[in-house]
């Protein structure tokens, strides 16, 4: 999320310094006007836009992960620190807008209080607002405000100005960029936006009122007196005085020569450098995530990537284990998530060049590819070959998208397909990937649950709260947060099969066993009509008391 917001800031003080460098002193005015409104939404939807890349698919899960057991007095802290809690920098941003929403709304008030307490006379295409006891002028929307002591002076020249203003719509363009401020509050481009627009809203008022009075008496009005304004940002106002000298200036130029919108291809290098900047993030897999910059649907998954991490740099589970029980790429379950790539290996390009940017023995921070979020670790460099580790975390997302591109991949029928399944079916030890599954198992009592798959886990969770002897650990030496992981298996018939368990201690590894032996059996899962085994991971975490 950082990231995007800078990067939008960066693309708006780029933008900026071209317009004030090469466009700003031209006579373009109207172009310009266009250029201020268009370039900031564009630095908004430029982040988003990618170059397409044909990726290579990832093998489908097939194993569930449960939310981990929280066991102990301390449930409540562990569960904390097992999720990673940390400040939600978010709130910032939300509070910050809602304070420039409120002052917004007070200024709207403003004018529509001095409105009210005003004198209003109607004419055709505006209402000519006199203030008592002011000296101002400065339109909204279709409302011209005088002061009092402003309209016993000559004011036509000043109507004139406003109603350009009006005609050409420019409180829209100002409240464009009020509703911007809202919104990024924090982003100070936003604000020099604003000033120039309204600026260049002056240059036009002043362009077209000089085609019916000569410069010179234009330029006299503008200096026959100073008026008081109000300090409202989204109205256009007659007299400002930061804008005077500007305003004359401009107005004493010569009419900008055609060929000078050249000036504007300059956009083209612009935001080609913009998008093959924005494309070559997609593949700086090895730059760190924070996790403030993630939507929220992989936060989690980045959150507990980096907690597996640290568990394997702070020693208490190794790679190898922890690619086991966790990672969704199956070919991590045999192997500890260990492979040998090269350059030309058939993994995606973001994979390849985490492996080749990391020494021997480093671990990766969280980085995503288009199949999920992985760490790698390289543990030999062979020539050109890596032998790394992987963890790879899917959102359900992730895996229905693989899921799909896997069925295009492989161009089989729908019969061809069915076979396939099938076989699979009549082979006692094949599961099916959680992906594919049509139907996940369930738990006894959950059978009308809105969510099953919610029902499933708060009902393993709660039996193995209640049933897990914590105090067993208390005399087996060991201190501190400790982490059981356990598989077991769901078969076709519902039963609890293949347990099994990675524990700190083998005490603690038959009461988990024991605990797991003693979940129902359950209703099986099936796929096109038909019973299948399904696999799932079990953490278990708990505090020992010293």
């Amino acid at each position: 999320m950082i990231h995007y917001l800078l990067q939008t800031i960066a693309f708006q003080l780029l933008f900026l310094l071209v317009y004030d460098v090469f466009l700003k002193k031209e006579t373009f005015f109207n172009i310009n006007r266009l250029y201020l409104i268009i370039t900031p939404i564009l630095s908004f939807l430029i982040p988003f836009i990618r170059v397409e890349k044909v990726q290579q698919f990832v093998p489908e899960q097939y194993m569930i992960s449960i939310p981990p057991v929280l066991l102990g007095e301390n449930a409540e802290v562990n569960a904390a620190s097992e999720a990673g809690i940390t400040f939600d920098w978010a709130w910032i941003l939300y509070i910050g807008a809602i304070i420039s929403l409120s002052f917004l709304i007070y200024r709207l008030y403003s004018i529509w209080k001095l409105k009210r307490q005003s004198e209003t006379t109607r004419f055709p295409g505006y209402n000519r607002v006199v203030v008592k006891n002011e000296d101002l002028a400065f339109s909204f929307f279709k409302n011209i405000f005088l002061g009092q002591r402003t309209f016993k002076n000559e004011h036509d020249h000043i109507i004139q100005h406003e109603l350009i203003h009006i005609k050409q719509r420019h409180s829209y363009d100002l409240l464009f960029f009020e509703l911007l401020r809202v919104v990024c509050w924090f982003n100070p481009m936003i604000y020099i936006y604003q000033k120039r627009i309204a600026e260049l809203h002056e240059f036009i008022a002043d362009s077209v009122m000089t085609k019916s009075v000569t410069k010179h008496q234009y330029c006299e009005h503008l200096l026959q007196e100073a008026f008081q304004t109000q300090n409202i940002s989204f109205v256009n106002q007659f007299f400002n005085h930061s804008l005077i000298k500007k305003r004359i200036t401009m107005l004493q130029k010569s009419k900008s020569k055609g060929i000078f919108k050249l000036k504007y291809l300059m956009l083209v290098p612009l935001l080609a450098l913009m998008l093959f900047y924005t494309s070559c993030q997609e593949v700086s897999a090895a730059t760190p995530i924070d996790s403030f910059f993630v939507n929220e649907n992989d936060r989690e998954l980045v959150q507990k990537l980096k907690e597996i991490r640290q568990e394997i740099l702070d020693g208490k589970e190794t790679f190898e284990t922890m690619a086991l029980f966790y990672s969704m790429d199956p070919g991590s379950k045999g192997n500890g998530g260990y492979y040998e790539v090269t350059k030309d290996a058939p993994f995606v390009k973001e994979f390849l060049d985490v492996c080749y940017n990391l020494k021997k023995g480093e671990i990766s921070e969280p980085f995503k590819t288009g199949f999920g979020w992985h760490i790698v670790r390289v543990e030999e460099i062979n020539g050109d070959t890596r032998g790394v580790r992987h963890i790879l975390l899917m959102s359900d997302k992730q895996k229905q998208t693989l899921d799909n591109r896997l069925q295009e991949e492989r161009k089989v029928s729908q019969e061809e397909w069915v076979t396939e399944f099938k076989e699979g079916y009549d082979d006692q030890e094949t599961e099916i990937p959680f992906a594919k599954l049509e139907k996940a198992p369930v738990y006894p009592g959950c059978e009308n649950a809105e969510d099953q798959k919610k029902c499933f886990s708060q009902s393993v969770t709660k039996m193995v709260s209640t049933e897990f002897n914590i105090k067993l650990a208390e005399g087996l030496g060991l201190e501190g947060r400790q982490r059981i992981s356990a598989i077991f298996k769901i078969d076709k018939k519902g039963n609890i099969i293949d347990m099994k368990v990675d524990a700190p201690h083998p005490r603690l590894k038959e009461e988990t066993e024991r605990v797991l032996s003693k979940l129902p059996k359950m209703e099986a899962g099936e796929h096109k009509g038909k019973k299948v085994k399904v696999v799932y991971s079990l953490p278990i975490v708990f505090q020992v008391s010293k």
